[in-house]
């Protein structure tokens, strides 16, 4: 059996889900063969960076901006150019000849579905969600398979005309370091400092964090509290963190985000479906700073609802003082972790090996939410309901 992973750049979230997938298909003992591609590199081999390094910008200086014209793409594609992206996907399927396409990018499921369309073509296409918020884009025909973060989720799909039936509730992909960073507790506990308090900063890929200076400033001033920032692939960001604030722990680009996770008391990031998770695993509560973008409001309600972290929607309070006051106070921490641990121990193993593998050979209708019970609706309504209880 060969999966072919169709993912992109934009941003880190959809690549980490991509590589979450393989790892936890790897980790089920399935031994199909397994590719990611990036679908970019496919549909504009001789521009995909070009059209990376203008995303970046857009999104890191005119991210209003960015939301109308993500949404108006989503909507009103050219037919010229899904004619072209549908032959390229042929070209690429006939050369790779996969069994099962997963697409962890909305176009890429879009571009997918078109082709099973226009070339008449069954192959499985399995759609993973990479956010809370659902937005139309994700939505496509040839979609066999939606895997979904949870009954928020579900139930949007379900308003928006998806069968139940086609839906699995799986939490949103995180690699398996993160799943297991509760093993590495007594290795990470050595790399604590002293009696302090742990903030660690991440902003994702680009290294991105409202006020970050102003909030930096301030919080090195607190003798309790020790301070890591990654900046991820943002090197700008990185030296002048470095220069500027040479008593805090400045990370460039980390494959071992779970161990700086996993000894931290408060993670301050963006709300990404995926290190929304990533956190969850960790049990490390969330403080978010005025979410802009629309799958990110999405995902900081999420944040909000489940009460697993402090959503701040308008910066009209003082963010350091407000962090300070947050970290200081462990009932309130212990209570997002608890809240956290709920979460986490209602994604049973959802047997992707068996569902990948019979899948191709069986009907999709057979899939049920008493086969596959991962995040079932009576689980995931008893951890909303234990959450609320104790608000």
């Amino acid at each position: 059996m060969k999966i072919l992973i169709l993912t992109s750049r934009f941003g880190m979230g959809h690549q980490s889900a991509a590589e979450a997938v393989k790892d936890e298909l790897l980790a089920s003992g399935s031994k199909a063969t397994i590719e990611i591609v990036d679908i970019m590199t496919v549909l504009f081999p001789l521009i995909s960076n070009l059209i990376y390094g203008l995303f970046n910008f857009f999104i890191c200086n005119f991210p209003g901006m960015f939301n109308g014209i993500n949404s108006h793409v989503s909507n009103n594609e050219n037919s010229l150019f899904i004619k072209r992206a549908t032959k390229k996907i042929n070209s690429l399927i006939n050369n790779q000849k996969p069994d099962l396409i997963i697409a962890t990018w909305s176009a890429a499921s879009r571009y997918v579905s078109d082709y099973k369309n226009i070339y008449e073509d069954s192959i499985p296409l399995y759609t993973y969600i990479t956010d809370v918020q659902a937005h139309d884009g994700w939505i496509t025909n040839g979609t066999d398979l939606y895997f979904v973060a949870g009954e928020p989720t579900k139930e949007l799909l379900i308003s928006k005309g998806i069968s139940s039936n086609k839906i699995i509730i799986n939490g949103i992909p995180v690699r398996q370091c993160f799943k297991k960073a509760s093993l590495f507790k007594d290795e990470i506990a050595l790399t604590t400092h002293n009696t302090k308090k742990e903030i660690l900063i991440m902003g994702g890929g680009l290294g991105i964090i409202p006020d970050l200076n102003d909030i930096l400033e301030n919080l090195c001033k607190t003798d309790s509290i020790h301070i890591t920032v990654i900046t991820g692939k943002n090197k700008k960001l990185y030296k002048l963190l470095k220069e500027e604030y040479p008593e805090i722990e400045v990370i460039g680009y980390t494959k071992e985000v779970y161990k700086y996770m996993q000894r931290s008391d408060l993670l301050i990031t963006k709300p990404g479906g995926i290190s929304t998770f990533e956190a969850i695993y960790c049990s490390t509560p969330l403080y978010v700073m005025n979410p802009i973008l629309s799958q990110e409001i999405g995902n900081a309600m999420f944040i909000e609802k489940m009460h697993l972290g402090k959503i701040v929607w308008k910066n009209n309070i003082n963010l350091s003082n407000d962090i300070i006051n947050l970290v200081n106070n462990n009932e309130l921490l212990n209570e997002y972790k608890s809240n956290m641990e709920l979460i986490r121990n209602e994604i049973t193993d959802s047997k992707l090996k068996n569902i990948f593998e019979r899948n191709v050979k069986i009907n999709v209708a057979d899939f049920s939410d008493d086969y596959y019970p991962a995040f079932s609706n009576d689980l995931w309504a008893s951890s909303y309901f234990a959450i609320q209880s104790v608000k």
